[in-house]
């Protein structure tokens, strides 16, 4: 026998938070009508999310598989958290008000709505049917899109991005040139990224490992404000004596030109010219 409140029946309905772990739940109550957030860890039997539960601004879903929809009647949502729900195949576009959504390995959702213009962070990390991101969603600052292996592009329109996700997307072929804020991109492992765009300026953090016919990176100078960088297994690159290097600091900027007149591409050339460059750097420093 369960020793769940709710399976028993012996909860506050006047609850404005709920957090259960129980396996063998197949619903919530519709008399949780004040709930504002709630937390739904392995309910494998839950189907639908009630649409009495309307004045929740916060949900959590963990490993519920059999979970197929979400109320569109839940439009005080900000929050919405969706992980391992496999059978889920939508968000209802009446949720306007999201600003955070993560719904990582939904394996069965195919898109995401183009109403949701006031998200500012997106993570859909493993949702293998998902063919494209909406080039609606202009107030993007965060976005994780790792493993989605079926999207080709990133909108144009994002120009607000400064966090952006996308290893594993094997059929992502390029990253548009209009996302001048990005500080932090990772596109580690994907197969069919040719080039990087050289208006990146204000990029910190950069890591494109294994994308095997990368033929493209900007000059070490182009990134001004770079402070980490990879790209390891990337041959096209190695062939063209591109190296990786990893935690240029911010003050190697300071002398880039100098070393770069006297030994030529410091910090992409040949590693005995690496070598000399920061010798040279230390000293002016």
């Amino acid at each position: 026998m369960c020793k769940c409140k709710i399976c028993k029946g012996d909860y506050d309905k006047d609850t404005t938070k709920l957090q259960c772990r129980c396996t063998i739940l197949t619903s919530i109550p519709d008399t949780l009508i004040n709930l504002t957030e709630l937390n739904c860890y392995s309910w494998t039997y839950l189907t639908t999310i009630p649409d009495t539960l309307v004045n929740l601004t916060r949900l959590q879903c963990y490993r519920c598989t059999t979970l197929t929809s979400i109320s569109d009647t839940l439009v005080n949502l900000t929050t919405l958290y969706c992980y391992e729900c496999t059978t889920l195949t939508s968000i209802p576009d009446t949720l306007v008000n999201l600003t955070d959504l993560q719904c990582y390995g939904c394996t069965s959702l195919t898109s995401i709505p183009d109403t949701l213009v006031n998200l500012t962070k997106l993570g859909c990390c493993g949702c293998t049917s998902l063919t494209s991101i909406r080039d609606t969603l202009v107030n993007l600052k965060y976005l994780y899109c790792n493993e989605c292996t079926t999207i080709t592009s990133i909108p144009d329109t994002l120009v607000n991005l400064t966090k952006l996700g996308c290893n594993g997307c094997i059929s992502l072929t390029s990253i548009p040139d209009t996302l001048v804020n990005l500080t932090n991109l990772a596109c580690n492992g994907c197969t069919s990224l040719t080039s990087i765009p050289d208006t990146f300026v204000n990029l910190v953090h950069f890591s494109c490992n294994g994308c095997t016919i990368l033929t493209f990176i900007p000059p070490s100078y182009s990134f001004v404000n770079i402070r980490t960088f990879n790209c390891d297994k990337c041959p096209y690159l190695k062939q063209s004596h591109f190296y990786t290097y990893k935690r240029r600091m911010k003050r190697y900027n300071e002398a880039a030109w100098i070393i770069q007149e006297k030994f030529w591409y410091p910090i992409w050339g040949k590693k005995r010219q690496i070598k000399k460059g920061l010798k040279m750097l230390h000293k002016i420093n």
